[in-house]
């Protein structure tokens, strides 16, 4: 994560030990410092927007915010990665099984202690040649999945 950083995530994580007016202002520093981050990712992203799979374009757009990723397959010799997770459409009012398979993977790490884990975050890069970076922050892990495309599935 290049802009939603763990350090910054932690930072919005308020204990429950300190006062509530200690807790007010720790939480608007770490507020604010959050929004700064967000504002520049969101310029970021919309300056590549057109350039990313429209599939990516879609995970960015979606909401998959606190949805356990349930589980991780990953195929070295084809070169795809896929996980499937819970997807909440805020709009449909809907609680879906979605997949999300990456093709032409030519790096990714973090998978490892993915699983089971909650997606908090992502963000969306230019990566070399014809790839894409995703970067997804969970509560105790991070995935970046380096890949040509990307098909997003619901089920």
């Amino acid at each position: 994560m290049r802009y939603l950083t763990r350090e910054l995530y932690n930072s919005i994580q308020i204990p429950s030990y300190v006062s509530e007016e200690e807790a007010d202002i720790l939480f608007e520093k770490a507020e604010k410092a959050w929004d700064e981050a967000l504002t520049s990712y969101e310029s970021a992203f919309e300056a590549i927007r057109n350039t990313l799979p429209e599939d990516a374009v879609r995970i960015e757009k979606e909401v998959f915010h606190d949805n356990p990723i349930r589980d991780i397959n990953i195929d070295e010799l084809k070169g795809t990665i896929s996980f499937n997770l819970y997807w909440h459409v805020p709009k449909a009012g809907e609680e879906l099984l979605a997949k999300i398979t990456f093709y032409g993977v030519s790096e990714h790490t973090g998978l490892e202690s993915a699983e089971g884990d909650e997606w908090k975050y992502s963000e969306l890069h230019l990566g070399s040649e014809e790839n894409f970076e995703l970067h997804i922050l969970g509560i105790y892990s991070e995935i970046e999945i380096h890949a040509t495309d990307v098909k997003l599935e619901k089920y």
